[in-house]
């Protein structure tokens, strides 16, 4: 994946989720960089639009986000720290 992706976001649910877990959403580049990203269409709901959920390293921690395309940008939706007994769908797929 390019280095020069456009990212786009809801400020006020990007504060929320600094303020609650202290990610910002910015770091969705560095997961959508890393060369062992694993990346699945999220079928938990029927979205009115393809949700996706993509696994990365990012500072020796493994982060989750969810997104969706706008054109040409990631739309990020919402990201979070896996803790280590739920990291198998980002190891699992890189061993």
């Amino acid at each position: 994946m390019s280095e020069e992706i456009e990212l786009e976001w809801d400020e006020n649910k990007r504060q929320q989720t600094l303020n609650e877990r202290g990610l910002d959403f910015k770091l969705a580049r560095y997961i959508l960089n890393d060369p062992d990203l694993v990346c699945s269409v999220d079928n938990r709901k029927n979205y009115k639009e393809t949700r996706y959920i993509a696994y990365g390293m990012v500072q020796g921690h493994v982060l989750k986000i969810c997104y969706t395309m706008r054109g040409n940008a990631y739309r990020i939706i919402s990201l979070h720290k896996i803790h280590k007994d739920k990291q198998e769908k980002y190891y699992g797929k890189n061993n």
